[in-house]
Formats: structure tokens, C-alpha cells, sequence
């Protein structure tokens, strides 16, 4: 990998960006085959818009170099979206596993000092909702899938593109 100018390294950058001024700007980064059968696929170029966004949003809400997001979503690609603009930002980005209980989630997140969580509206809903009071940490609660119309109380829907 080839760091960046005086001597740092940003994994959104070796992953999207050196592709974006090539020819591979077109080309898949991502094939996602979801669960009923459909398949999605993500340019390098798309995928480091919508970072782009993502990152945005973290910004927009306050988040620095050095925060902390934790991420409690399935394997889709807001899942990868999501790390990629947070890495770009230079946000620590912890990933959990959904199996996790609440108690197990609220822990993690405290030891962790986690500033954000990037989930789904099920997963916060079944998983985080009942303990985010035990929480002090967390600040902001970042839903993939939100409904505009149903969000959380305190959530903020984060994937509008474009």
C-alpha cells in the first residue's frame, strides 16, 4: 500500500480513492447478493460517494478524528459504507456482533467510550433501546434502514444519497 503524503495511512483512501482517477473507477466494489436473491452491485466511484456522504454526516453531527463509532448492522453494503466514511474521517470504527445481548452491547460500548452506533431500526430496537440510558458515552444513534415516519425517539436516519 502506498501511505499518504508525510507518512500516514487511510484504508478509505487505499481502498476508493487511488481507483477513482483510473480506469477501475467503474468497475464493482462491491456485489452484494441479499437474502431473497437480489443482487446489488457498487462501483468503486458510487461507493466512495456515498463514504463521502457518510462521512458528511458524522461531520455534521460533530464527530472528530479519535471518536469512536460502533457498529451493530448485517453485512450489507450501508454496513461497508458506513466503516469506509467513518475511516475516512479518521473515527475509530468498532464493530460488534449482533448475537451480542443488551447488557453484552451496553459493556462494550462503555469500555469502548463509543461516541456513535451505526445499526438497523430492528437491531436498536431489540438490542439497544432498553439500555442506551446505560450508556453515557453515546451521543448520536445512526439507523441504515430507518422509516422517517417511525424513526426512535433520538435516532437520526444517516442514508440519503445523492
Amino acid at each position: 500500500m502506498v501511505g499518504m503524503p508525510g507518512g500516514g495511512l487511510n484504508i478509505c483512501v487505499e481502498a476508493l480513492d487511488r481507483h477513482l482517477g483510473s480506469s477501475r473507477a467503474e468497475h464493482v466494489a462491491i456485489r452484494w447478493l441479499a437474502a431473497h436473491g437480489a443482487m446489488e452491485e457498487i462501483s468503486f466511484s458510487l461507493l466512495a460517494r456515498r463514504a463521502n456522504c457518510f462521512t458528511n454526516v458524522l461531520q455534521s453531527l460533530g464527530l472528530k478524528r479519535g471518536d469512536r463509532l460502533f457498529l451493530l448492522a448485517p453485512r450489507a453494503p450501508d454496513l461497508y459504507v458506513g466503516v469506509l466514511g467513518a475511516l475516512r474521517a479518521g473515527i475509530i470504527v468498532a464493530p460488534m456482533f449482533s448475537a451480542f445481548d443488551p447488557e453484552s452491547i451496553a459493556t462494550r460500548m462503555n469500555l469502548g467510550a463509543g461516541t456513535a452506533l451505526l445499526t438497523t431500526q430492528t437491531l436498536y430496537r431489540r438490542k439497544v433501546e432498553a439500555v442506551r440510558l446505560k450508556i453515557p458515552s453515546l451521543q448520536h444513534v445512526l439507523l441504515i434502514d430507518a422509516d422517517p415516519l417511525a424513526l426512535p425517539q433520538s435516532c437520526i436516519n444517516t442514508y440519503v444519497y445523492d
